[in-house]
């Protein structure tokens, strides 16, 4: 799984971008809106990934992962007090109140057992709530198959294009390798190889059942969109109910 590359992506996109307050407010206005919706306050979360809303959650504790350590000291400089942990590194004793993987990392899996075991992973860790996002693969159209819709971010130093290629696997339809084009003026990078496999919402909420949610959600009236593609994703919530407030059983850091 390569879901630290591909959040540094998107990261990449959120520096350059000229408007960052904007795109902080938006990401944070998600998140509390599914906290309200389940009527949650929680204190320790947990970002799989890079997201914006951590710039702006006072009060929090604030622990990251599958991010680069370039993510990490940027992060560190603006909010002093992020923990950083591995993921590889998590276990049965390590959780949060809150834990967030946006940007469909549930896709970002070779093989349906390594989804199926990332999923478990991501439900053991959260105490209160998981949340995470999907598009509708059941019902995708075929121009969005190949191509995610580009995205433009302006920036100070000039606009760079955002261009997300899906190269579908011939034996197998459920997967795909994702690659991302950067574009500024007459330069271009190339980030390759990202191997993805398609969840679907009843798969998804079935793995999560199994693994211990009380409820599965689709979120009807919120939205995500990414900073690279401006397709939209599905927000998804997963509710659990451990016992209480977050124990951490190690030192996060």
């Amino acid at each position: 799984m390569r879901f630290v590359e591909y959040s540094a992506i998107t990261f990449d996109a959120y520096v350059h971008a000229s408007k960052q307050d904007d795109i902080v407010k938006r990401k944070k206005e998600i998140l509390e809106s599914v906290f309200q919706y389940h009527r949650l306050t929680p204190r320790s979360l947990l970002f799989i990934g890079f997201n914006p809303a951590i710039m702006d959650l006072p009060g929090h504790d604030i622990t990251v992962t599958q991010v680069t350590p370039e993510i990490v000291g940027y992060i560190r400089n603006h909010r002093p007090g992020t923990k950083y942990m591995e993921w590889d590194q998590m276990d049965d004793t390590d959780n949060w109140d809150a834990v967030v993987a946006m940007d469909e990392f549930l896709t970002f899996a070779e093989t349906e057992d390594q989804q199926h075991s990332q999923l478990n992973k991501f439900c053991r860790l959260a105490n209160q709530v998981a949340i995470t996002t999907l598009r509708d693969y059941k019902n995708q159209g075929f121009k969005d198959r190949e191509f995610s819709i580009p995205s433009l971010v302006k920036g100070d130093e000039g606009d760079k294009i955002f261009l997300e290629y899906h190269d579908y696997d011939l034996q197998d339809r459920n997967a795909w390798t994702r690659s991302v084009y950067e574009i500024q003026g007459t330069g271009m990078r190339a980030f390759q190889g990202f191997q993805c496999r398609q969840m679907f919402f009843k798969q998804c909420a079935k793995f999560s059942l199994d693994a211990g949610a009380g409820d599965f959600l689709i979120h009807k009236n919120i939205m995500y969109k990414s900073l690279i593609k401006k397709n939209y994703e599905h927000v998804i919530s997963m509710r659990f109910n451990k016992h209480g407030r977050f124990q951490p059983g190690r030192q996060h850091s």
